[in-house]
């Protein structure tokens, strides 16, 4: 183990402590007057300079702190003025309010795309024969106002019809008879005046004593890969 202490604060103490022993007899250990005294000096400017630096360190931290507090000020600021002058044109109509103002004009809103496509179907059947649909659907741009028209045909021939809309990537479908075999759904997003594309059919085929049995016996869907899963 080292005699010398590792840490700076440690050292000078250390250094504090033994240079007046030092100091008071140097030739009784080997060391003259002169670097006694040296030793003295040396342990108090070690001392001053790291007191300095403390100080600077201080010093930087509030500076630091100081300097960002003004520049967020600045920011908002500057991000307020701007929405003022924004504004002003909007009011009055005005373009040359940008060009004097030195700023880009305000950008045209993009045009959010239409829905996604619902996908990702988990089926559960609740021993009354009710369906409950789940899916996932990656919408462009913000998911609000956008609704789910559900559609629905007994077998696997004829027209789809409404059964339902949904205002959630959920629907329960309660008015299936006990008898029936088989079940088919599509599911489209639908957002104001734009629609996404039709979700795959959705196949739901019951064991014996059809949807009142509270059995599914498969699910699939129109095509190969689509991710189908029965509700745990």
């Amino acid at each position: 183990m080292s005699t010398l202490p590792d840490k700076r604060e440690e050292l000078i103490t250390w250094c504090q402590a033994h240079a007046p022993v030092w100091e008071s007899n140097p030739a009784s250990i080997g060391l003259t007057v002169a670097q006694a005294n040296a030793f003295i000096d040396l342990t108090e400017e070690a001392q001053t300079a790291l007191l300095n630096q403390e100080k600077a360190k201080q010093a930087a931290l509030s500076a630091t702190n100081s300097a960002q507090e003004t520049i967020g000020d600045l920011r908002s600021m500057a991000g307020e003025f701007l929405r003022t002058i924004r504004a002003f044109a909007a009011t009055t109509n005005n373009p040359q309010v940008f060009i004097n103002a030195q700023i880009p004009p305000t950008a045209a809103p993009s045009p959010v795309g239409p829905p996604g496509t619902p996908d990702n179907f988990k089926i559960a059947l609740d021993t009354q024969g009710a369906i409950t649909l789940r899916w996932k659907c990656q919408n462009p741009g913000a998911a609000s106002g956008t609704s789910y028209i559900v559609r629905r045909r007994f077998g696997s021939s004829g027209e789809f019809l409404f059964v339902g809309v949904a205002n959630k990537k959920t629907f329960t479908d309660s008015t299936i008879s006990g008898n029936v075999s088989q079940v088919q759904y599509t599911v489209q997003a639908v957002r104001s005046d734009q629609s996404g594309p039709l979700s795959q059919t959705v196949v739901v085929r019951f064991g014996s004593g059809g949807a009142g049995g509270g059995q599914i016996l498969s699910v699939t869907s129109g095509e190969p890969g689509d991710n189908v899963k029965l509700a745990a």
